[in-house]
């Protein structure tokens, strides 16, 4: 029996590390966590993801998407269209990115035209329409979750972020995050608090492709 653990591969390299033992595999998915590492045995299938296999995969993808548009050298801007289709315009922002993300988990149903706004109530509304459970509690929200804060003087969420699990220091948490230029041009996940928690929202299962 052998054992695999996703990484996050450098160019040519592969995605996944080999191990002689499951304790190792194990340890090293632990400390990756928040970059959606599982691991997986001889016969392909997941025998541990630290944070459940469903959000091992919306923090792989998140972390791809974040990775894509810095080494691209996206601006932050609300893109024309929606960058999970066309990124010719290489804008990207909170909620454009997001939306990206759950866009490469299968979710496709999204406007072409500007994409998903969190000003608004298209963000959050289609989320809640498409089957992803309420969390009101900031002390609730899991790896993989869709985070809303503050509130605009419309009465909409103003920022949305994907969380990546709650970090080693207290009150301090991993995200993916573009909305800001500084936030698109660093290496993500970022480690900070979360604060001005409205409620986030949180994907039932692996769309089926």
């Amino acid at each position: 029996m052998s054992w695999k653990a996703r990484c996050i591969p450098l160019k040519d390299e592969s995605e996944w590390i080999e191990f002689e033992n499951e304790e190792d595999a194990i340890l090293y998915a632990k400390e990756n966590a928040r970059f959606g590492s599982l691991v997986k045995n001889d016969a392909d299938i997941t025998v541990y993801a630290p944070e459940g296999e469903l959000a091992a995969e919306i923090l792989y993808k998140a972390k791809q998407v974040c990775d894509y548009v810095r080494d691209n050298e996206f601006c932050y801007g609300n893109a024309p269209i929606n960058p999970a289709m066309n990124h010719d315009a290489k804008l990207v922002s909170c909620d454009r990115m997001v939306g990206w993300v759950l866009y490469n988990m299968g979710l496709t149903d999204q406007p072409e035209y500007m994409g998903l706004c969190v000003e608004g109530p298209s963000l959050y509304e289609w989320c809640f329409a498409h089957g992803f459970k309420k969390i009101e509690k900031l002390e609730d929200v899991r790896a993989g979750d869709v985070v809303f804060v503050r509130y605009t003087a419309n009465g909409y969420p103003a920022h949305t972020f994907i969380s990546a699990g709650a970090s080693e220091q207290e009150g301090m948490f991993y995200r993916y995050d573009c909305g800001k230029v500084e936030r698109i041009r660093s290496t993500q996940p970022s480690c900070e608090p979360t604060e001005d928690f409205l409620f986030a929202a949180r994907m039932p299962e692996i769309p089926k492709k």
